[in-house]
């Protein structure tokens, strides 16, 4: 697990024991412990506003790129006292998909604490769900173009909506059914390629090569090109129905 460290003192702080050194010591001891990877410490000598605070601001920014996975601090007061910022700080680093690890955490918790636990809770769950529909949306959308949502097979590859033929291996695919419609025997096919007699069965039986795909049971035509021709397809298995 990557892990960045954020410290932070004011006079006041410093005045109480509360150096930087001292809780960059506690956080770079936490990740030795646990044989976790400790990324970057930012550091912040300002008890001041947000945009005072470029350390702080930088790891916002890092952790939208994804450069580590957590970020650890010895108590919550480390990334603001202010209640409000630090519910917003929360929920940034949430959005990212940044976990805040709090080391000296409080047993008890306000009744602010305790609120802002349910926001934030409340708020990854909508994130959540947010998510999975953006997903479906996506995935319905691919369907509508005609592009399937699972992995393609041997001969194919795909990336997001494009789709394209690996022409060595569709050379093989379509030996494969040239084989079989002379033969007529799957395993005789199996034997002479090579191939386990399931792994056959499934390239003939797949009319993804056809240019077909099924979603939640029903058939849809594909927007891609075709390693076999429909009628040599039906050829193979007389009971497959295409629709136009």
């Amino acid at each position: 697990m990557k892990v960045a460290g954020y410290v932070r003192v004011s006079t006041a702080d410093q005045a109480e024991g509360f150096s930087l050194e001292a809780q960059e010591d506690q956080i770079r001891k936490w990740c030795e412990e646990n044989s976790y990877e400790l990324v970057k410490v930012y550091r912040d000598s300002t008890s001041g506003k947000l945009l005072e605070r470029e350390a702080l601001l930088q790891m916002l920014d890092d952790a939208e790129k994804g450069l580590f996975d957590v970020v650890v601090v010895t108590e919550a007061d480390r990334i603001s006292r202010d209640l409000d910022l630090k519910g917003w700080i929360k929920i940034n680093l949430m959005h990212s998909g940044v976990d805040l690890i709090e080391l000296n955490k409080r047993e008890i918790q306000t009744p602010e604490d305790q609120f802002f636990n349910r926001l934030i809770e409340a708020f990854a769950e909508y994130e959540t769900l947010r998510r999975q529909a953006r997903i479906e949306r996506g995935k319905l959308k691919a369907v509508r173009n005609g592009i399937p949502i699972t992995r393609m097979p041997r001969g194919y590859r795909k990336k997001k909506d494009k789709v394209w033929i690996v022409e060595d291996e569709a050379e093989k695919i379509r030996q494969i059914f040239r084989d079989y419609l002379e033969i007529g025997s799957i395993r005789a096919v199996a034997r002479k390629h090579n191939m386990p007699y399931s792994t056959v069965k499934k390239i003939l039986r797949n009319p993804v090569y056809a240019g077909y795909f099924s979603h939640n049971g029903k058939l849809v035509k594909g927007s891609f090109e075709p390693i076999i021709p429909l009628d040599v397809f039906k050829r193979v298995n007389p009971g497959f129905v295409s629709n136009k």
